[in-house]
């Protein structure tokens, strides 16, 4: 590991950290607005003003601390670096959960050394909740301003004890996969689905 690589990674994930809590704070002043304007990017995906300012955020935060970095952003074209380090952002993972006030979506930061990916954080911000992880620094999950706790795979060994967990079906479909969703779904002890969180209010979705 070099020397560099290993020195820096500890402030770089506390910088992550704190990062993507600002980039919450900011998206959270969106959510749930009768304000909130959607837009279509060239894709037919939507975007907000949470979005991209989220993501304006984060790149004018890595620019102050990590001026010669790259970053990879989903709203923005990409700035080459100089360090050998690349930081890749998705500032709304789920925008159409967002859109329709739906707690479920997460700002995404990922940080790469040399092509190596060596660091990543998911923060929902509706949850006041995030999980990040770093090379050589363990896995961790943290609500609010509670401690640290580790974060780690489940104890269950047999599909039968396993929860299958997803959002919905058409792209197991899209790529020919139906039948393999269907033995997951019969092999499984239980598959949650997200609508059962949820009642429907004013054309939206709110947490019931």
């Amino acid at each position: 590991m070099p020397a560099k690589y290993a020195t820096e990674l500890p402030s770089r994930l506390d910088f992550t950290v704190e990062a993507a809590k600002e980039a919450s704070d900011f998206i959270m002043c969106h959510y749930q607005s009768p304000e909130l304007a959607v837009e279509r990017k060239r894709d037919a995906s939507p975007v907000t003003a949470a979005d991209r300012g989220a993501e304006e955020l984060l790149r004018r935060l890595i620019g102050i601390q990590y001026p010669n970095d790259g970053i990879l952003g989903e709203e923005f074209e990409e700035k080459a670096g100089t360090s050998g380090w690349r930081w890749i952002l998705d500032p709304v993972d789920g925008t159409k959960s967002f859109i329709h006030g739906v707690p479920l979506f997460g700002t995404l930061i990922g940080l790469e050394y040399d092509h190596k990916q060596v660091l990543g954080l998911c923060r929902f911000p509706a949850l006041n909740e995030v999980v990040f992880a770093a090379e050589g620094l363990g896995a961790w999950w943290q609500i609010g301003e509670n401690h640290r706790r580790p974060a780690r795979t489940s104890d269950v060994k047999t599909m039968d004890e396993a929860v299958f967990c997803t959002t919905t079906i058409q792209g197991w479909r899209r790529v020919g996969r139906q039948a393999a969703f269907d033995k997951l779904c019969r092999c499984s002890s239980n598959q949650p689905r997200m609508g059962g969180l949820l009642w429907s209010h004013p054309g939206r979705y709110w947490p019931s």
